[in-house]
Parts: structure tokens; sequence; C-alpha cells
């Protein structure tokens, strides 16, 4: 399955897979021109009830500060900023304590480079050969198969 997407962004395409395909961007967050207007419509720091500075480390030479916050109903988000006039992020932790296991999400930020200028050639998709396309349900036909398949149970 494919979908037509506005043009201009990144942030239009993430909306637009979220709304029709249900698909979640962790990162979505980060990819975004306005952090505090990210897709869906919400930032990394929403709905945050806590949070403090727990300690400066060092991650791959690089001077970070350690923040780390509450988020209700039990998720923990821990951030690590370049300590520098930029503060970019090298380091993310999410960690759900009210889900059964606590599944957490790590993710690491490396190379930073605000000046590449990629064409858009380099945005087409190119399948493998051996390749096979599958169809995706959009979320209201997703939701509504999951629905009658648990009644049937």
């Amino acid at each position: 399955m494919s979908i037509p997407v506005p043009e201009g962004t990144i942030e239009k395409m993430l909306k637009e897979a979220v709304d029709h395909l249900g698909i979640d961007f962790p990162l979505a967050d980060f990819l975004s021109e306005d952090p505090n207007k990210a897709v869906p419509n919400k930032a990394v720091l929403t709905g945050v009830t806590a949070g403090r500075v727990v300690n400066t480390v060092t991650i791959d030479g690089v001077p970070c500060d350690h923040l780390f916050f509450f988020q209700p109903p039990g998720i923990e988000l821990e951030l690590w900023l370049e300590r520098n006039d930029r503060s970019v992020p090298r380091r993310l932790v999410a960690t759900h304590r009210s889900l059964p296991g606590q599944p957490n999400f790590i993710a690491e930020f490396s190379d930073w480079n605000f000046n590449i200028q990629p064409s858009d050639a380099e945005f087409v998709f190119q399948p493998p050969a051996d390749a096979v396309q599958i169809a995706l349900k959009p979320v209201a036909a997703a939701t509504a198969a999951t629905k009658r398949k648990g009644a049937k149970q």
C-alpha cells in the first residue's frame, strides 16, 4: 500500500502516516521544524509533571547534561543534551513503568550535521529486486478487524 503525502516536510509525511495508518514514530518530536508543535501535535515533554538534572556525563567524548523527567501514567524520560551552546540530544531513554515488562525505547544520536542539503532523489524509494509489496490496512479498518477478532474468542 502506498498513500500520497503532502509535499514539503518530513513532519507532514509523519502526520499522514500517523493519521491514516496509526504508525507510531517514537522520535517524531525530534524531526519537527518546531519541536513545540511536533507530530502528532505533541512535544517530547508534554504532560511532564516533574524533572531534574541528574548529573553531567561524557558520551563519545562530549560532556552532556543528564536530565530525568516523569510523565504520568508511569513514563520516565531520560535525556542527555550536549553541554554547549547547541545543546543537541545525544541519547534518549523512555521507560514505560506502568506497562507489563516495563518496556523502554533507547535512541542514540551522533554526527549531527545541520548543513546537509539532500537532493529529492535521495528520498525516492528503491525496493530490492526480491521485495514483495504487502497491503496495509488503514487505521479504522485495522481497529475494526481487531475488535471483531476479539469478540469471536
